[in-house]
């Protein structure tokens, strides 16, 4: 699946990848869905990899290339062939809000893997961000200390913080 929107009348003159990692089923496609056609869907399909195409109305002139990877350990060898393209602007780690071993998995997991691939081979080195997804989920799961301490948390689900997420992944890699 591919999505696209670009604002009408603009034709992007910069191109950012961003690599989307994390444990499985922490929100990832749904976080890229929501901002690429605004759509949630309630069902978890697991992904393999997937890759997206969309601008930020805020940045018309930037096209973004979102690298969707499945979180699932047997996926080791596909995720190392994205890892090593040498060309990736912006990692983001996601995890879910409701989900502790997903939130632990940023430092025992998915921080190590950034660190080896980022820059590597003579890529460019790519700003990392870490951001929590399902935050309409709050409430019930009580918080982790990255929210209260001014972490990145949406809801695709309900909508709301996704697209300041993305603007502040993108401004980040703009270095604005």
């Amino acid at each position: 699946m591919s999505s696209t929107i670009t604002p009408p009348n603009t034709t992007p003159k910069k191109n950012l990848t961003i690599l989307l990692l994390g444990s499985p089923s922490t929100g990832k496609t749904n976080f890229i869905t929501r901002q690429t056609s605004n759509v949630f869907s309630g069902e978890h399909t697991p992904t393999l990899e997937e890759v997206y195409t969309t601008t930020l109305l805020s940045h018309p002139g930037t096209a973004l290339t979102i690298l969707d990877l499945g979180g699932s350990d047997d996926l080791e060898r596909l995720r190392s062939v994205f890892l090593t393209r040498g060309d990736i602007d912006g990692y983001v780690i996601v995890y879910a809000v409701d989900d502790v071993q997903s939130w632990r998995n940023i430092g025992e997991k998915w921080w190590g893997v950034v660190e080896h691939w980022n820059g590597g081979g003579g890529g460019r080195k790519g700003k990392v961000f870490v951001i929590g997804c399902k935050g309409d989920l709050i409430d019930e799961a009580g918080g982790n200390g990255f929210v209260e301490n001014g972490g990145i948390v949406c809801s695709a689900l309900e909508g709301w913080g996704v697209v300041e997420a993305w603007e502040r992944v993108l401004r980040g890699c703009l270095g604005e």
